[in-house]
């Protein structure tokens, strides 16, 4: 005869080893979902917007000259620069340093390193346009804070080349802007854009492009 309760511990212990199986075989499936939970999604890169900003601007063909001066004037602080950066085929380190207190922020003070590639252009410019005038600077470097203040007035880059010493706005006053922005889209050595309004022309060591 067959005792109930031992065929009912029978029932239990087989029950029990079925579900312990069937747990063993699911916990990988369990691991391997947490895991790819945790992974992070990569999400798809957004293409850069497009700048047609020209082909890259190269040195600036200057004629062989011993020796390569400047004078200029800046309007915003009035300060004065007449003498020579260039000597025996090589910059004048002393006058790069003293074009570059000249030419600080107007508003902060702040100095930076301006590009020597500018006064090469305006060297070549000057005498494309057979004038010993002073150069007027109207904008050369400028901090983020002053750019930014340019900036409301309208007509300003938000990422200038003015940022980075390497643009400058000037006139001449025995030379039209007309014919200051013909010789510096001659040199095709950066940028240059002409402002008729406030009679400036903007030239920079980017790339060849221009505008205005």
């Amino acid at each position: 005869m067959i005792d109930r309760d031992e065929t009912f511990a029978c029932r239990r212990r087989l029950l029990t080893g079925a579900f312990a199986i069937g747990l063993v075989s699911a916990v990988p499936s369990l691991a391997e979902a947490s895991s790819a939970s945790n992974v992070p999604r990569k999400r798809p890169a957004k293409p850069a917007p497009a700048r047609n900003l020209g082909p890259p601007s190269g040195p600036v063909a200057t004629r062989p000259s011993a020796t390569r001066s400047l004078r200029m004037q800046v309007v915003n602080t009035g300060e004065r620069f007449d003498g020579v950066y260039w000597r025996d085929g090589n910059y004048v380190p002393e006058t790069l340093q003293r074009l570059d207190r000249v030419l600080r922020d107007h508003r902060s003070g702040a100095i930076t390193r301006m590009d020597p590639k500018l006064y090469d252009m305006l060297w070549e410019m000057q005498q494309r346009l057979d004038t010993t005038e002073a150069w007027r600077v109207i904008s050369a470097y400028r901090t983020p804070q002053t750019n930014a203040a340019a900036r409301k007035k309208g007509g300003v880059a938000r990422n200038s080349f003015h940022l980075h010493g390497q643009a400058l706005d000037v006139d001449l006053t025995d030379r039209s802007t007309r014919a200051i922005r013909q010789v510096a889209v001659g040199l095709q050595a950066g940028g240059v854009g002409q402002y008729p309004r406030s009679d400036f022309v903007h030239i920079d060591t980017g790339p060849v492009r221009v505008w205005g």
